[in-house]
């Protein structure tokens, strides 16, 4: 990170809770982070440490409960989850549901975007108004990179990353973010499966006892992208 250069996001003095019923379920407490243009960062922790959480209160969808959180670049596109589609639409409206579902304009929804998408996935579709039965989860997973890609994010955040689309969806991503992620913008993967992202890494931070334990530095062995 840059000593000189305004943060992208900011969290102060963070509380996350989620709901269990009628009760709230502290997650994680007095989170202080600053994301810098440019990080590449890996969010590490057991199952239930709050990495999830902390990446939808970075993208301002998920409500804090005390602290604050600044956004001097307001967009974000976030995946993970799980990757959803809407077998009643076809692909190309699919693809407009996620961009309108990040909070980007209605300008990165056009046929004209789902189709440099579809191109950038590396997918054939028999039709445009194919349904998305006919993509393996693999494509799912592609295209939804793409189209979040394409949109040329300040941060772009991946949640869930298990072996499965580590080793199906991680060589793809990794090839194509030095073409298509701004090299200003910041990345954020969540997940313990992440070899195929490991070059791209330049900080970990690890999630543990609801606070972030440890915060190092890590050295990308892929120089174009900091």
């Amino acid at each position: 990170m840059s000593a000189s250069a305004a943060p992208l996001t900011e969290l102060n003095g963070v509380d996350i809770r989620t709901w269990t019923g009628r009760e709230p379920v502290p997650v994680l407490h007095d989170i202080a982070l600053k994301i810098y243009p440019a990080e590449r960062i890996h969010l590490i922790g057991a199952r239930g440490s709050g990495k999830t959480q902390l990446l939808r209160a970075i993208a301002g969808i998920m409500p804090t409960s005390r602290g604050t959180r600044t956004t001097r670049k307001p967009v974000l596109a976030l995946l993970g989850g799980g990757v959803t589609y809407d077998s009643t639409l076809s692909i190309e409206d699919n693809i407009r549901w996620h961009v309108a579902s990040w909070g980007l304009s209605s300008a990165f929804g056009t046929a004209e975007f789902a189709k440099q998408a579809v191109e950038i996935a590396e997918i054939r579709l028999p039709a445009a108004t194919a349904r998305p039965e006919v993509l393996t989860p693999d494509e799912q997973i592609r295209l939804l990179a793409a189209s979040a890609l394409l949109a040329r994010p300040q941060i772009l955040a991946i949640d869930e990353v298990d072996e499965r689309v580590d080793a199906q969806f991680g060589p793809w991503i990794a090839q194509r973010l030095p073409q298509l992620l701004r090299l200003d913008a910041a990345l954020l993967v969540a997940g313990q499966w992440v070899t195929s992202i490991a070059p791209l890494i330049t900080r970990r931070l690890h999630l543990a006892n609801g606070r972030i334990e440890i915060d190092e530095a890590a050295t990308p062995s892929v120089k174009t992208l900091s």
